[in-house]
């Protein structure tokens, strides 16, 4: 009798055990799903932020942020005062570091640098912006290559997943452009009639 009472009783544990490791898997995957969205959530409210200083730009000096070369902005006049406007009231970003007139570096990201441009909005390929084009967007474009393509691909898995519910790289507000030996990931911001 006492044989039986043990042998169940260790049965009793295997069960249990069993149960804890399927919860921990459970749990573990379930911290690891959060983890990911925190990420995601904070990648987007970086994006966001730059276009919103974007926006804000436009409302305090009543001109959109002016064409560097191309297609691509004075992202720098969303940090400094380069044409001395009497409205400007910057810095309109804080996590910015490094800029020049175009390029600038976003604070604490796995990539290179960092552009606004004007991209055609509906178009897969996200060719340039014409002067007579209705269908303009402003894109935030991050350049990775080198020991940074890994992490670009990364970002833009998440935020595609994120944002975009995984619809591809070439469809939705987070795409994922291949040059030669760089990605650029977009991401798009307001659309902007050009002047």
């Amino acid at each position: 009798m006492l044989n039986k009472k043990g042998a169940m009783f260790g049965l009793d544990a295997r069960i249990a055990l069993a149960i804890f490791g399927a919860l921990s898997v459970i749990s573990g995957a379930a911290l690891y799903n959060a983890i990911q969205n925190v990420k995601s959530a904070q990648y987007w409210q970086t994006f966001k932020a730059i276009h919103d200083a974007s926006e804000h730009y436009y409302l305090e000096n009543g001109k959109p942020l002016p064409i560097y070369s191309g297609v691509t902005l004075y992202g720098s006049d969303l940090v400094q005062n380069r044409e001395s406007l009497s409205t400007w009231n910057g810095p309109y970003l804080s996590n910015i570091e490094n800029s020049n007139d175009y390029y600038f570096q976003i604070k604490d990201f796995p990539s290179e640098d960092s552009a606004i441009v004007l991209v055609t909005k509906s178009d897969s390929t996200l060719s340039n912006c014409s002067s007579a084009s209705l269908n303009c967007a402003e894109y935030v474009r991050v350049n990775f290559s080198g020991d940074s393509l890994s992490l670009g691909k990364d970002m833009f898995s998440k935020l595609d997943n994120y944002i975009d519910n995984n619809d591809g790289a070439i469809n939705g507000k987070i795409r994922l452009i291949k040059v030669t030996d760089k990605d650029y990931l977009y991401v798009m911001g307001r659309q902007r009639t050009l002047p």
